[in-house]
């Protein structure tokens, strides 16, 4: 989702196994890919428009 007004941005389709285990690196991947899209990181900070997150950075 966008900031307001709120729009789709992209559609991620979660192909993970349920249950999900919250501690492997597909669910951890989904999660952030999820959070980027939306403009965060995975502590709930705003990222800047076009500004990477440190995590985006350390890749």
């Amino acid at each position: 989702m966008s900031r307001r007004p709120a729009t789709v941005r992209t559609i991620v389709d979660v192909d993970l196994p349920r249950p999900r285990d919250l501690d492997s690196p597909d669910y951890l991947g989904k999660r952030q890919q999820i959070f980027s899209v939306m403009g965060m990181t995975a502590r709930g900070e705003i990222v800047a428009e076009g500004a990477k997150s440190a995590t985006d950075r350390a890749r």
